[in-house]
């Protein structure tokens, strides 16, 4: 669930505020201000925080007189007394992980997106013409700060994630060939990249047959990191879990429980049991092995969260969430797939991103720094959303045809933002609610990304 401000907390009591920095403090002085009936208790120390002087310091400068009676807590395990504790979005990772270890999750996790202002777009505008296109500065960015470049390796899907659009989708369905996808590596090798993701926006990585000989070429070849998403259903597959264990850096698992009607009915395919079987496999082999593969659940919700991992089939999980072994990342929110998902869609708890009246006139950070290549080598520049189709116009050139590094801020890459900056947008781009304007601030080399208009908005996952 999803409350636009702090009126709307469905919860009243004693809370503490994740972190010491100005978010955290910002975040408390909205709770004291706009809900008196809930009581900031104390503020719980960060990792990434210097020290307990920070906040006693802005305390004893009168920066924050209205907190000098709350209390300063190092360790959550002596937390006391509190009925749920309040995550800044800018900490949410390290304070998500954190919580998992310990067994919490009464948490809100509280969106405070920066305001972009109309002197703001104006300027950005400017600078991506001046400094990007006029200096042809884009490339030796992204080639030289990004090196990260998405490869669908397979368009093709064994669930029917309500969420997503591929029941809407015109494109065939296919695999990348190993010839196509050595190709794509040994360019981006040439071009300074590091990073490979084979998450598509539509299908699953490990459907390829060839996924396992394709990492392991990847990384031979000199990919410093694999990444990928996945529903995990194929992961029963032994050859599939050796294979990620020994080459995956990163793995990101969607589901939204291991009950077998609750996975089918949102993922739309009865496999919640084999799932949980390859991934408790994979847990434990990865344990045995001591292998460095980060793995995520990417719950896609539609229950609180403290249910979910209340379920006596999260059980055999815990141990590893606690250890730190299998991280969480709960999701509520979904996106629109550029008009292609509505609210008929969500299923309990999930809501849908709406961006109202949002103004688009800097181009989108995902076609700027985010390209992909498509099964049969065309380069798109977004990796995350089409309607209806990938082949639509935000495809810049065919890898099988033309190098990747003069593909990439080419002659069709730099049209494409001409015209965004000139009012004409993409089609996908439209009405898409993932629009993360992609803003500079003076040189080339100093970026800043600011998503969005202030909202204050709070995803909360407990009852």
């Amino acid at each position: 669930m999803k409350v636009s401000n702090f009126d709307l907390i469905p919860k009243e009591g004693k809370a503490f505020v994740y972190g010491l920095g100005k978010e955290s403090i910002n975040v408390a002085r909205e709770i004291k201000n706009k809900r008196r009936d809930i009581t900031v208790k104390g503020f719980i120390k960060d990792e990434m925080s210097n020290s307990k002087t920070i906040l006693r310091s802005m305390i004893k400068n009168a920066i924050i007189p209205e907190f000098n009676n709350v209390k300063l807590w190092k360790n959550i395990e002596d937390l006391q007394d509190y009925d749920f504790i309040v995550i800044p979005y800018c900490c949410s990772l390290r304070a998500v992980q954190k919580m998992s270890k310990r067994n919490i999750y009464k948490y809100l996790l509280f969106d405070n997106k920066k305001e972009v202002t109309r002197k703001q777009m104006i300027n950005a505008n400017k600078n991506i013409k001046s400094y990007f296109l006029e200096r042809d500065l884009g490339k030796k960015y992204y080639f030289e700060k990004s090196r990260s470049i998405r490869t669908f390796i397979s368009t093709r899907c064994n669930a029917k994630c309500v969420f997503c659009a591929a029941s809407s989708s015109v494109d065939a369905k296919f695999n990348m060939g190993i010839e196509l996808f050595e190709n794509v590596v040994r360019q981006f090798l040439q071009c300074n990249g590091c990073e490979i993701s084979l998450s598509p926006n539509i299908g699953d990585p490990l459907v390829d047959k060839g996924f396992c000989e394709k990492v392991e070429l990847a990384k031979n070849m000199g990919i410093k990191s694999i990444k990928m998403s996945t529903n995990g259903i194929l992961l029963a597959n032994e050859k599939i879990r050796q294979a990620t264990l020994r080459f995956v850096s990163k793995m990101n698992i969607s589901l939204p429980s291991f009950q077998p009607k609750e996975y089918s009915e949102i993922f739309g395919v009865e496999k919640g049991e084999q799932v949980a079987e390859g991934l408790l496999k994979l847990l434990q082999e990865k344990e045995q092995i001591n292998s460095k593969v980060i793995v995520t659940l990417g719950l896609r919700l539609a229950r609180p969260l403290n249910e979910v991992m209340s379920d006596e089939e999260m059980s055999p999980f815990l141990k590893y969430v606690k250890t730190g072994m299998l991280r969480l990342n709960p999701l509520i929110e979904m996106d629109n797939w550029s008009g292609t998902i509505s609210d008929a869609n969500m299923i309990g708890i999930m809501y849908q991103r709406k961006e109202e009246n949002l103004i688009k006139d800097v181009p989108c950070t995902r076609i700027m720094k985010q390209p992909a290549v498509l099964p049969d080598g065309m380069i798109r520049l977004c990796a995350c959303r089409y309607y209806r189709s990938n082949y639509d116009d935000l495809i810049v050139g065919d890898i099988n045809e033309e190098p990747l590094k003069n593909i990439i801020f080419g002659k069709r890459h730099k049209e494409i933002i001409k015209n965004w900056i000139g009012g004409d947008l993409p089609v996908p781009c439209r009405q898409c609610t993932l629009y993360e304007p992609y803003l500079i601030a003076g040189w080339a080399s100093k970026y800043r990304k600011i998503i969005g208009k202030t909202t204050g908005r709070i995803f909360h996952y407990f009852s």
